[in-house]
């Protein structure tokens, strides 16, 4: 054979083995920068989706508009794989761990019922409301809002809306809500940084050893971001965080 042809073909092979090592180094890159919502693909049609429905209902809400947004489920693609609300799938998003198909309208947008905000926390006392006549009105509204199918992991708990907010709760007479969780915590860089959906922090302690590191706590959405300078982290190492809204003690292992 002709060396030229066969140095053709060998040239070919190596074009088509970059383009494809270059689409998946792209994908990877890609799915690294998905930090936030807007980042996800898909957002910007779903925002605008919740925000249509907000729109039509915000100035003339009854229950049942309410109802429709509160139990709105959004479709994103957390992790570029081309496949929207996948069951299983985890991400990071807004510093908070999430299920991709366990996303709602509720989480993205800021919306009114007449003068009532529908967040979660009113969304499940409205459902509690509008499903009142059911045999088991708490058992019928976590069939309709799920957290997702995805599983909590050691430190990432995508259930932590769900907790936070009292969807476990056994009745709608007595709805229990646990706020001082820690989502998510990662040692990197001689930094401990722990999400906790506490939004006031009294006391921060280890129980592990006697130490004093410097804390620095930054407001967030859910509650607030807790970074500390930490030379190393022991294996199961314990924090307590003493929250004074609500008042509420967590120990948690985080290493």
């Amino acid at each position: 054979m002709d060396i030229s042809k066969i140095n053709r073909y060998i040239l070919l092979v190596f074009i088509f083995i970059l383009i494809i090592s270059i689409f998946f180094l792209s994908r990877i890159f890609v799915r690294r920068q998905v930090k936030t919502f807007s980042d996800a693909k898909n957002y910007e049609l779903e925002l605008s989706e919740c925000q249509n429905i907000c729109n039509k209902i915000k100035n003339n809400c009854n229950i049942e508009d309410a109802v429709n947004y509160c139990t709105k489920k959004v479709f994103l693609d957390i992790d570029y794989n081309g496949i929207v609300g996948e069951a299983g799938k985890i991400g990071i998003l807004n510093n908070y761990p999430f299920c991709e198909d366990g996303i709602y309208c509720f989480h993205l947008n800021d919306c009114k019922c007449n003068k009532t905000n529908l967040d979660p926390a009113n969304c499940l006392k409205i459902l509690c409301q509008y499903y009142n006549d059911s045999e088991n009105p708490m058992e019928k509204i976590r069939q309709t809002i799920t957290w997702g199918k995805c599983k909590n992991k050691d430190k990432i708990q995508p259930d932590w809306w769900y907790e936070y907010f009292g969807f476990y709760s056994e009745t709608c007479e007595n709805i229990q809500k646990t706020k001082g969780i820690i989502t998510n915590c990662f040692y990197y860089d001689k930094k401990l940084t722990c999400e906790t959906t506490c939004r006031k922090i009294d006391n921060i302690s280890f129980l592990s050893r006697d130490i004093n590191p410097n804390i620095n706590i930054e407001e967030t959405y859910y509650g607030n971001t807790i970074k500390i300078d930490l030379d190393f982290c022991l294996k199961k190492e314990k924090i307590k965080i003493v929250c004074k809204d609500p008042e509420i003690e967590k120990i948690q292992y985080i290493c």
